[in-house]
Protein backbone atom coordinates (compact mmCIF):
# COMPACT_ATOMS: atom_id res chain seq x y z
CA UNK A 1 0.00 0.00 0.00
CA UNK A 2 1.48 3.21 -1.16
CA UNK A 3 1.41 6.45 2.06
CA UNK A 4 0.66 9.69 0.36
CA UNK A 5 1.31 12.51 2.52
CA UNK A 6 3.10 11.84 6.05
CA UNK A 7 3.60 9.17 7.89
CA UNK A 8 4.21 9.00 12.02
CA UNK A 9 5.46 5.93 13.48
CA UNK A 10 5.30 6.18 17.40
CA UNK A 11 8.28 3.20 17.78
CA UNK A 12 9.79 1.65 15.29
CA UNK A 13 8.76 1.76 11.26
CA UNK A 14 10.23 -1.52 9.32
CA UNK A 15 10.60 -2.39 5.74
CA UNK A 16 10.48 -6.43 6.11
CA UNK A 17 10.35 -7.24 2.55
CA UNK A 18 12.37 -4.07 0.81
CA UNK A 19 13.99 -0.61 1.51
CA UNK A 20 12.26 2.43 2.92
CA UNK A 21 13.10 5.19 0.04
CA UNK A 22 12.38 8.87 0.22
CA UNK A 23 12.14 9.91 -3.78
CA UNK A 24 12.21 13.51 -2.50
CA UNK A 25 13.47 15.11 0.56
CA UNK A 26 16.02 14.41 2.96
CA UNK A 27 16.26 12.23 6.05
CA UNK A 28 15.92 14.35 8.84
CA UNK A 29 16.94 13.26 12.36
CA UNK A 30 15.29 15.10 15.79
CA UNK A 31 17.20 16.32 18.50
CA UNK A 32 15.71 13.20 20.77
CA UNK A 33 17.22 11.00 17.90
CA UNK A 34 20.87 8.87 18.30
CA UNK A 35 21.52 9.05 14.67
CA UNK A 36 22.53 6.20 12.35
CA UNK A 37 22.46 2.51 13.78
CA UNK A 38 24.63 0.97 11.10
CA UNK A 39 24.69 -3.39 11.69
CA UNK A 40 28.68 -3.23 11.36
CA UNK A 41 31.27 -6.49 11.05
CA UNK A 42 34.57 -6.91 12.13
CA UNK A 43 37.02 -9.48 10.47
CA UNK A 44 40.77 -9.86 10.81
CA UNK A 45 43.84 -11.65 8.70
CA UNK A 46 47.26 -11.18 7.82
CA UNK A 47 48.49 -8.10 5.66
CA UNK A 48 48.30 -7.62 2.99
CA UNK A 49 45.30 -9.75 2.68
CA UNK A 50 42.89 -10.39 0.47
CA UNK A 51 40.47 -10.01 4.29
CA UNK A 52 37.02 -10.87 3.35
CA UNK A 53 34.52 -8.97 5.14
CA UNK A 54 30.96 -8.23 2.81
CA UNK A 55 29.25 -5.96 4.80
CA UNK A 56 27.97 -2.48 3.82
CA UNK A 57 30.21 -1.49 6.94
CA UNK A 58 32.53 -2.78 9.19
CA UNK A 59 36.36 -2.86 10.68
CA UNK A 60 39.39 -5.16 9.24
CA UNK A 61 42.29 -5.79 11.38
CA UNK A 62 45.41 -6.22 9.19
CA UNK A 63 47.95 -8.26 10.69
CA UNK A 64 51.45 -8.82 10.09
CA UNK A 65 51.81 -5.61 9.12
CA UNK A 66 55.64 -4.09 8.57
CA UNK A 67 55.84 -0.48 6.44
CA UNK A 68 59.52 0.74 6.30
CA UNK A 69 59.80 4.54 5.91
CA UNK A 70 58.70 5.62 3.03
CA UNK A 71 57.50 2.52 1.81
CA UNK A 72 53.65 1.70 0.91
CA UNK A 73 51.94 -1.54 1.25
CA UNK A 74 48.84 -2.53 -0.28
CA UNK A 75 46.00 -4.10 1.85
CA UNK A 76 43.21 -6.05 0.12
CA UNK A 77 39.90 -6.13 1.74
CA UNK A 78 37.23 -8.31 -0.77
CA UNK A 79 33.48 -6.93 0.06
CA UNK A 80 30.55 -8.01 -2.17
CA UNK A 81 28.82 -4.53 -1.41
CA UNK A 82 31.77 -2.40 -3.00
CA UNK A 83 30.40 -2.92 -7.01
CA UNK A 84 32.95 -1.41 -9.36
CA UNK A 85 35.34 1.35 -9.88
CA UNK A 86 32.67 4.22 -9.01
CA UNK A 87 31.59 2.83 -5.33
CA UNK A 88 32.27 5.50 -2.61
CA UNK A 89 33.88 3.79 0.44
CA UNK A 90 34.71 5.68 3.55
CA UNK A 91 37.48 4.61 5.30
CA UNK A 92 39.75 5.46 8.34
CA UNK A 93 42.93 3.96 9.79
CA UNK A 94 44.21 3.51 12.98
CA UNK A 95 47.27 1.69 14.46
CA UNK A 96 51.10 2.60 14.15
CA UNK A 97 54.88 1.92 15.63
CA UNK A 98 56.03 5.01 17.81
CA UNK A 99 58.07 7.09 15.36
CA UNK A 100 56.03 5.63 12.12
CA UNK A 101 53.78 8.25 10.24
CA UNK A 102 51.64 5.47 8.22
CA UNK A 103 48.58 7.14 5.97
CA UNK A 104 46.01 6.26 3.25
CA UNK A 105 47.51 7.35 -0.14
CA UNK A 106 44.96 5.79 -2.66
CA UNK A 107 41.76 3.39 -2.64
CA UNK A 108 41.26 1.69 -6.09
CA UNK A 109 37.65 0.01 -5.92
CA UNK A 110 36.81 -3.10 -8.19
CA UNK A 111 33.72 -5.43 -8.21
CA UNK A 112 34.05 -7.07 -5.08
CA UNK A 113 37.21 -5.73 -3.81
CA UNK A 114 39.27 -2.76 -2.77
CA UNK A 115 43.08 -1.78 -2.85
CA UNK A 116 44.23 0.30 0.05
CA UNK A 117 47.81 1.95 -0.47
CA UNK A 118 49.01 2.91 2.95
CA UNK A 119 52.28 4.42 2.88
CA UNK A 120 54.61 5.27 5.55
CA UNK A 121 56.64 8.57 6.10
CA UNK A 122 60.30 9.31 4.57
CA UNK A 123 62.50 8.98 7.26
CA UNK A 124 59.72 6.90 10.02
CA UNK A 125 60.26 4.21 11.63
CA UNK A 126 59.32 1.03 9.79
CA UNK A 127 55.68 0.45 11.58
CA UNK A 128 55.02 -3.27 12.66
CA UNK A 129 51.34 -2.56 14.55
CA UNK A 130 47.80 -4.19 13.77
CA UNK A 131 46.35 -1.76 10.81
CA UNK A 132 42.42 -1.23 11.82
CA UNK A 133 40.46 0.12 8.37
CA UNK A 134 37.15 1.07 9.90
CA UNK A 135 34.63 1.61 6.37
CA UNK A 136 31.26 2.66 5.36
CA UNK A 137 30.27 1.91 1.78
CA UNK A 138 27.94 4.78 0.71
CA UNK A 139 27.04 3.77 -2.88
Amino acid sequence: TAVTGSLTASTTLTATAGAITATNGNFVGSAAGTGFLFNANAASGAAPGPVVLNSRAGQVTFTGVSIAAAADLTLTITNSAITGAATQVIYSMSGSTTGSAPSIKSVTNSAGSSAIVVTNGTGATTTTANIVLNFLVVN
